[in-house]
């Protein structure tokens, strides 16, 4: 049973991922600019991707991985070239099928591109779950109270701050809120790395669990203050198109 949950629960853990870090970002091209929120959902979607899988991977093990831990950043790597190759075999699938098909009504190309689309997330999902089963490292450490509540922290932040993904294009009265979804942001980075430094010091030889769920606190944290903030001075100093 934990071999199934292995092979099967990291792809849709990816897959998951993924289309939670994608959608709502992308959406925002909906009011803005498309050329700022695409990059974003992108790296959105790598970051979640390798979030929900490594840590699935850390959870679902079998017998013989039962001393072995998901290396986030490589992991990380590996999704960002996923996303990458997604990119490159989407644009292509989208030049050359519209032709191929002689497809020439928009409203024709909108299941085609939801295919290419589920064909890029495909393609994303694999990359960071081949490299979910390959990176592994010696487990060392235990994941403690700090470690889950480092964990907990990483899934409430942004939960508690998706309200702001409807205004982050306000450049005026909304803008206070914004300001404050950042300020959370940095806030959650600041403490997972003082997480980190201190399990660094309690254990000073092993990178155990709870300093990945240290380090995915502050990852999610800087990443959320880096959305909020690029959307929102865009919004406010580069574009005047962007609708709130």
């Amino acid at each position: 049973m934990r071999r199934v949950l292995w092979r099967l629960g990291i792809p849709i853990a990816a897959a998951v991922g993924g289309v939670v870090g994608f959608v709502p970002i992308f959406a925002l091209g909906l009011g803005v600019p498309i050329f700022v929120p695409g990059p974003l959902a992108l790296g959105t979607s790598a970051l979640l991707a390798t979030l929900a899988a490594g840590w699935v991977g850390n959870i679902v093990l079998p017998d013989e991985q039962q001393r072995t831990r998901s290396r986030i950043l490589p992991i990380l790597a590996a999704s960002v070239g996923g996303i990458i190759l997604a990119l490159l075999v989407g644009s292509a699938l989208l030049f050359a099928v519209p032709r191929l098909l002689s497809i020439s009504d928009p409203y024709a190309m909108i299941p085609v591109t939801l295919a290419i689309y589920a064909v890029c997330l495909a393609i994303l999902a694999l990359t960071t779950s081949l490299a979910t089963w390959r990176l592994r490292a010696p487990r060392s450490g235990r994941l403690g109270f700090d470690g889950a509540t480092a964990l907990g922290l990483s899934v409430a932040g942004p939960i508690i701050l998706s309200p702001l993904i409807p205004i982050m294009g306000s450049g005026g009265t909304q803008s206070a809120y914004v300001q404050a979804g950042i300020g959370v942001g940095l806030a959650l980075a600041v403490v997972g790395a003082a997480l980190m430094a201190r399990r660094s010091r309690r254990e000073p030889e092993g990178h155990g669990l709870g300093r990945d769920a240290a380090l995915t606190l502050s990852m999610v944290g800087l990443w959320t203050a880096v959305i909020i903030g690029t959307v929102h001075l865009s919004c406010r100093f580069v574009f005047a198109a962007c609708v709130p």
